[in-house]
């Protein structure tokens, strides 16, 4: 989560908004709205346009439970000859392991039920599997395999159309330049998700755009933008039932508040984002919440606060090998002790890590600028090979 310092903060947007507005008490957020058949959502309610099995709505709330269930599930669909119903059951399985952080077993549940789609002609399915993978993969921070996905998941839709799973394929695309720093495209692709759907269609997959329109331009630091995208996000997410999206509501929060300098603000959202992480038992939501929590102390001049929540964040971060969020954390760190306690015996070895994990990052970023290259590369060669062929 990245944020912005909390020296120099501007205060164009009272704490009271942001509190009353954007950051509803937990039980607003547990509103449950009309859940449509899996198999063919009602035209009356566009709230959720896509196939879905029971257990994938279930995910959201009990993920574990799902997951026991869903290995007899899979055996016996597939004993059936039920592919549909294959590609189905692993979808639900990407989406519980979404909400646990599983990132190897989204990853995995998206090609299978990519695969079992394709063999059931369910294109739709099939790009909802590519898009299960890509976002693993954009977890992994693998962005080049998780660009090409995207790519293949958008000619698809091409081919057959449907305008909530295009709105899915521009949060991905959102995600991944915000995870770039490329904030004024994130915003763009927010948008463009936003344009495809209807204000009654895709309730949640719009609530996630307007979230992440406001995470970038909270980056962009255009406060009151920010601000509005966050309370349309929490009016729509006040109509369904999704503890993790809510949990992502309270970071965006947070990060606003930071920009305010909303210190109580902060500290609540990182308790709920702390209580939703036990909830869920989500590693990565547990150490967004610390983040959270030792910022909200570093600004408020508590070093030891600040110095053991960053470090239980770091943790988190390292233990599930998210180098870019580890790095980030690190950086906070390594500022507090040298504020704190420039002395101390801590300092040196996690400096030591940070500029290993600098270096990890630098060495792969251009790993993927090289890839990108051959592929545009490969690309033109294609297009002038056409030329030549229709000359």
């Amino acid at each position: 989560m990245q944020v912005q310092p909390g020296n120099g903060t501007r205060r164009s947007v009272p704490a009271l908004i942001l509190f009353a507005l954007l950051l509803a008490p937990a039980a607003a957020f547990a509103a449950p709205g009309a859940v449509p058949s899996p198999s063919a959502p009602a035209a009356a309610d566009r709230s959720d346009t896509i196939e879905r099995h029971p257990l994938e709505l279930r995910a959201l709330i009990e993920p574990e439970a799902v997951l026991r269930e869903l290995s007899a599930a899979i055996i016996s669909a597939r004993l059936a000859g039920d592919q549909r119903l294959v590609a189905l059951l692993y979808l639900a399985q990407a989406n519980a392991c979404r909400v646990v952080a599983d990132w190897d077993c989204q990853r995995e549940a998206g090609i299978n039920a990519r695969a079992a789609a394709t063999e059931a002609g369910a294109p739709h399915l099939a790009v909802r599997g590519i898009i299960a993978e890509s976002r693993a993969r954009l977890a992994m921070q693998d962005y080049t395999r998780a660009s090409r996905l995207l790519g293949d998941a958008e000619l698809l839709l091409k081919q057959a159309p449907q305008p909530e799973l295009l709105a899915d394929v521009m949060l991905a695309y959102s995600s991944m330049s915000y995870a770039l720093g490329k904030y004024p495209i994130s915003v763009e692709y927010a948008q463009r998700g936003l344009a495809v759907l209807g204000e009654d269609e895709g309730l949640a997959m719009r609530a996630r755009l307007f979230r992440n329109r406001a995470r970038g331009e909270a980056q962009l630091d255009q406060v009151e933008a920010a601000t509005g995208s966050l309370r349309s996000a929490t009016v729509l997410a006040q109509r369904i039932e999704d503890p993790k999206l809510e949990a992502e509501l309270y970071l965006e929060g947070a990060r606003v508040a930071r920009i305010v300098g909303d210190l109580a603000t902060q500290r609540r959202n990182g308790e709920r984002v702390l209580a939703m992480a036990s909830q869920l038992r989500n590693s990565q939501l547990a150490g967004l919440g610390h983040e959270v929590l030792g910022l909200a102390a570093s600004d408020a001049g508590d070093g030891d606060a600040a110095r053991r929540e960053l470090r239980a964040a770091q943790q988190s971060f390292r233990m599930l090998e998210l180098q870019s969020d580890e790095l980030r954390v690190s950086r906070e760190l390594v500022s507090v002790l040298l504020r704190f306690d420039p002395a101390g015996r801590e300092l040196a070895p996690l400096f030591q890590r940070y500029l290993v994990l600098d270096n990890a990052i630098a060495q792969n970023e251009r790993l993927q600028a090289a890839d990108d290259f051959g592929a545009r590369l490969e690309y033109a060669e294609r297009e002038n090979e056409l030329i030549r062929l229709q000359g």
